[in-house]
């Protein structure tokens, strides 16, 4: 991977190397920080999935009483919101020059990756700098990023209370001298700014267009919605499991990479017979078991890692983020569910087009969307 996205110039010189060899850094925050204290960032992910969905549909196009929007345009706008409060905190996550500048970063990675690709090697060292310095974007982060660093290293040692954001929780994780470095930790940021960009919004995408294609799950995936929604807040998200199945049968249909472990692909395990019954047939609360009835959470969830079910990668490597994902679409199809109906545009041709390995949504495919008229 790091020989794709070539790091060193794309996350402004962010080296994993011998400063910090096994991840541990960014692991222990998406895996352990970012999970535990997600609940308690809740209602400021909400404002900003609210944000989001006011900002979309107020440039939509109206269609009779519906509004018309870019299905992923909508998800992009979504996890862009979100991902800027988890990662930063409130000062940078309000201010949309910023927030501007994390998407004009994240798509300069991409063209810069593209370039690259077909680049002898080396001229690598002198075009990736050149595209990823074309429009600024990696230095204004760079530069907005590093006073949020200083002062929050300054309130450490005065032993102050810190925002629960990502660069408390890469402070906090970097134990050595080399690690704690304020522009090894702006490198560390950036680099987590462009590891978060693309999986929520094209995830949210795909489960958007199988609720779409598959309605006939959203009346009972409401109703567990707001079921889990009367419980008190320490026990809402958990015991969701039509949700669970829901988002894993999506990602069972459409993976996003066809190469989610690195590996010569002899059989589709997603779709094979031995691992699914009818694997070829989208069902909705395929993972959904008996035993599950009663029980806290239920014992197979979105974010398990087996042999067949291979969407967060092996099981040793699998994605850190996962568990921030999940919470984070629940929280977004929550919102979606119990506020708006929303149906797919009579005019997409195609949902998918492929891009190197991936199969990624289609910029052009809209969905439509109406306020629910709320009873009583």
């Amino acid at each position: 991977m790091e020989d794709r996205v070539k790091s060193r110039y794309t996350f402004y010189g962010f080296e994993q190397g011998s400063i910090d060899p096994h991840d541990t850094v960014p692991g222990r925050v998406l895996k352990f920080l970012l999970r535990t204290n997600q609940p308690a960032l809740r209602p400021k992910i909400q404002k900003k999935i609210e944000e989001a969905f006011f900002q979309v549909l107020s440039k939509g196009k109206a269609v009779n009483d519906w509004t018309s929007v870019s299905v992923l345009g909508l998800s992009e706008a979504i996890g862009l919101r979100i991902n800027c409060q988890v990662l930063v905190g409130d000062e940078l996550a309000n201010d949309q020059d910023y927030v501007d500048a994390v998407l004009r970063y994240s798509n300069d990675v991409i063209i810069s990756m593209e370039f690259c690709r077909y680049m002898p090697a080396f001229i690598v060292p002198y075009a990736c700098p050149a595209i990823m310095a074309w429009s600024g974007a990696m230095k204004k982060l760079a530069t907005r990023i590093r006073p949020l660093v200083i002062q929050r290293l300054r309130d450490i040692e005065e032993k102050k209370t810190l925002s629960s954001d990502c660069i408390t929780w890469v402070i906090e994780s970097s134990t050595t001298p080399r690690q704690r470095t304020v522009e090894r930790i702006v490198q560390q940021m950036i680099a987590l700014t462009f590891a978060s960009a693309h999986q929520l919004p094209l995830v949210l995408t795909f489960t958007i267009y199988n609720l779409c294609l598959h309605p006939e799950y959203i009346e009972p995936l409401t109703e567990e919605i707001r079921t889990m929604l009367s419980f008190p807040e320490d026990k809402q998200y958990k015991n969701m499991p039509l949700m669970e199945s829901f988002l894993r049968e999506s990602a069972r249909m459409n993976p996003l990479d066809a190469l989610s472990i690195q590996r010569k692909v002899m059989k589709t395990v997603h779709v094979y017979f031995w691992y699914y019954n009818d694997p070829e047939t989208f069902d909705g609360f395929r993972f959904v078991l008996p035993e599950d009835r009663g029980r806290e959470e239920p014992r197979m969830k979105y974010t398990d890692v087996s042999s067949g079910f291979p969407f967060w990668g092996a099981s040793k490597k699998a994605c850190p983020g996962r568990w921030y994902v999940s919470a984070s679409l629940k929280q977004i199809l929550a919102h979606l569910l119990t506020n708006y109906e929303f149906k797919l545009a009579e005019d997409n041709k195609k949902l998918t087009m492929g891009y190197t390995t991936m199969v990624i949504p289609r910029h052009g495919t809209r969905v439509l969307l109406r306020k629910l008229e709320k009873s009583g």
